[in-house]
């Protein structure tokens, strides 16, 4: 496993597990919501590098993380991951979905989108988990998720859309005629009931 960077302190960590958390945060945000966005994105250029889900990151970028994830994150040192490569289609896409939505949530966080930051979010969550095992992820079982996102559809980028859809089978045209409709969307955190 190579490093980061020469010549620093590294820690291992499971980049699945700092997928979660950064999801989590996005779901509650706060103070640290665009941290952990820039350490994912930045994960990913390591993860590809060096084709595993198991990396070694610099210990100064560790520092915008809590303790508690920190903990969460870390791994064995033994422990060689799986390789990228190696993932099944499947679970490829899944990796792709979590990459691209993490950027999409820095975009979306960068417009101070908060609702479609916390209802993307929370539609994430789940996917680092299926990863490692996409045999396990059932697309009609995560439609739920999916219909959260749709509640802030328009503010995601056609991009997200698409892939979003790829997942669960769906055709973006009929997503787009379909989540105004009462019912389709679920409003997870309430807010058009605010209104």
């Amino acid at each position: 496993m190579s490093t980061a960077t020469e010549n620093q302190q590294v820690t291992p960590i499971n980049s699945m597990e700092l997928a979660y958390e950064t999801f989590l945060h996005c779901r509650f945000p706060g103070s640290a919501t665009e941290l952990y966005l820039d350490l994912l994105i930045r994960t990913f250029d390591q993860l590809r590098l060096n084709d595993s889900l198991i990396i070694e990151l610099p210990d100064s970028w560790l520092q915008s993380v809590g303790s508690y994830t920190k903990k969460e994150i870390k791994i064995d040192p033994t422990d060689d991951g799986v390789r990228v490569s190696s993932l099944p289609p499947k679970g490829q896409q899944l990796l792709s979905l979590i990459e691209l939505g993490a950027k999409e949530l820095q975009r979306l966080w960068s417009l101070d989108a908060i609702i479609a930051v916390r209802s993307l979010g929370y539609t994430l969550h789940p996917i680092p988990n299926f990863v490692r095992s996409s045999e396990m992820f059932n697309a009609k079982l995560f439609l739920f998720s999916f219909r959260v996102a749709a509640f802030c559809w328009t503010e995601l980028s056609q991009e997200a859309q698409q892939a979003l859809c790829d997942i669960v089978g769906a055709h973006r045209d009929k997503v787009e005629k379909m989540h105004n409709k009462e019912g389709f969307s679920i409003d997870i955190f309430g807010y058009s009931r605010k209104h």
